[in-house]
């Protein structure tokens, strides 16, 4: 029989999963999509159709089957369809869904290509707001994605109007939280801790002083895993390969953390573990934890991820080893900060890490005060930012030097005054002529704690220079900061 490729692409996640700044709402959007892939197989098979996962990320699959004709494959399409439609849960979802026949293997990538673009043609055709019928009778508007007429069946948190949609993804985010650990890690749900259920919980931490109601959001991209999987994923088997080994190891990767953080009490809220998956799935993740653990798991991903590498074969049967490499942005805000614009801007700074190099770990920080935000175009604000003689390029942080960092930063804290570290900065940013003596006799009081060789290895790990005060200024609450009694 004929071969065909099936791809699903879960969008607008806008208006599915940062639409709320409800931690569950969130989660249950982003499990939902998740969990669609598995869905589809399942009603593939009752249909008697086998699909071949080839690809899958954290709202899209690509798969393979065989059917009779075209026509045979455009019912499978348009059966997936349905169900996506009258689905309980993901008929308030965006999720297209295409068919295109195989040619030979060799021309896999082209077709992969095609794939994409026509899902992206139907998702431009489409609202970016989900609104499947009977949803329209409602008692006002929810109080949680504000757009979406609130059910007069069911209130949500704290009595407030919701939607059918928020309410579903509350519900499924609330009960599947366990399950997406469990089957990432492979731990038994036993072994795993219960998870904060809001911001404000993830957050709350009165004995950080002014990092109290503050989080950390971490996203990371792979750099240049599309353009490796142009160049040497041309076959399915390839694809199938490459997909394979990334899903192994995020498994390892979150199997570390969590055995790691639920032993740590500063993660933990009671029995609770402050930490919040929002995105899993391709080569993108994004984290939500405390302010005062946030630095750490930046630090910790670059160290476990440090030596990945993929080994594979080419289309001309060579051999070949690729040195996998990510790019970070790490907000530090308030929790009651806009979640979509924060998750907006720590990708924007995953952007500005790539833009200077694809072949390095880099993470590029931003430390938003009360409800402040950059604007439209982040790089051209840092650029703004800069001291004379400082470029906007050494407010990167390189990867492997995170750990570094928070390892010397306490001594550092308690060696030198914060006044004399403001003076520094002022200086630099006045291009004043005493900024030496003041960057020498800030040395020479450190010196004199016994904290030189910290501060040392701190300042060369932001890079040396005059922007490695800058970088310990900003970020002097958040590197490795002590719990007080």
């Amino acid at each position: 029989m004929p071969d065909y490729y099936l791809r699903m692409d879960g969008v607008n996640l806008a208006n599915f999963v940062l639409d709320t700044q409800s931690l569950n709402i969130i989660r249950g959007g982003g499990l939902l999509l998740l969990d669609a892939v598995r869905r589809v197989e399942n009603y593939a098979k009752i249909m008697g159709i086998t699909l071949e996962s080839v690809s899958t990320g954290a709202s899209s699959g690509l798969f393979h089957f065989t059917a009779t004709d075209d026509d045979a494959a455009c019912a499978v399409r348009d059966g997936i369809v349905t169900l996506l439609r009258t689905d309980n849960e993901l008929r308030h979802a965006t999720i297209m869904v295409e068919v295109l026949p195989a040619e030979a293997d060799a021309a896999f990538l082209p077709i992969r290509e095609k794939l994409l673009a026509v899902n992206r043609w139907g998702q431009m055709q489409s609202p970016s707001l989900a609104v499947p019928s009977g949803t329209g009778q409602g008692n006002g508007v929810c109080a949680f994605d504000l757009v979406r007429p609130a059910l007069s069946t069911a209130r949500g948190p704290k009595g407030k109007a919701i939607s059918e949609s928020a309410w579903l993804r509350h519900e499924f985010g609330r009960k599947m939280k366990q399950d997406f650990y469990a089957q990432w890690t492979g731990l038994p749900k036993e072994k795993l801790p219960g998870f904060t259920n809001e911001f404000e919980t993830l957050s709350d931490g009165s004995g950080f002083g002014n990092l109290n109601g503050k989080m950390a959001v971490f996203y990371v991209d792979g750099n240049r895993f599309g353009k490796l999987q142009q160049q040497y994923c041309t076959t399915k088997k390839a694809q199938q390969q490459f997909d394979r080994f990334i899903q192994g190891k995020r498994r390892e990767l979150l199997q570390v953390l969590i055995t790691e953080c639920k032993v740590d009490s500063d993660w933990m809220n009671h029995n609770e573990l402050r930490l919040e998956t929002l995105l899993w799935g391709g080569d993108e993740i994004i984290w939500v934890a405390p302010a005062w653990k946030g630095w750490w798991l930046a630090a910790r991903f670059f160290a476990l991820t440090a030596g990945w590498k993929y080994h594979g074969v080419d289309a001309d049967g060579t051999t070949f080893c690729e040195t996998l490499t990510h790019a970070g942005g790490l907000v530090f805000c308030h929790h009651k900060a806009p979640i979509h614009r924060i998750t907006r801007l720590a990708k924007d700074l995953a952007e500005i890490a790539k833009g200077v190099s694809r072949s390095k770990n880099l993470l590029a920080y931003q430390v938003l005060e009360s409800f402040d935000h950059l604007g439209t175009d982040p790089a051209r604000w840092r650029e703004t930012q800069c001291p004379p003689g400082v470029s906007a390029d050494a407010l990167l942080v390189a990867g492997e030097n995170l750990a570094t960092i928070a390892g010397g930063a306490r001594m550092v804290r308690r060696a030198l005054p914060r006044r004399r570290l403001n003076a520094i900065v002022t200086a630099l940013f006045a291009n004043d002529a005493a900024m030496q003596d003041k960057i020498d006799e800030a040395r020479a009081v450190v010196e004199r704690e016994g904290g030189l060789a910290s501060l040392n290895a701190v300042l060369a790990a932001f890079g040396g220079g005059h922007a490695a005060w800058l970088h310990l200024l900003e970020l002097w609450d958040y590197l490795d900061p002590e719990r007080k009694a």
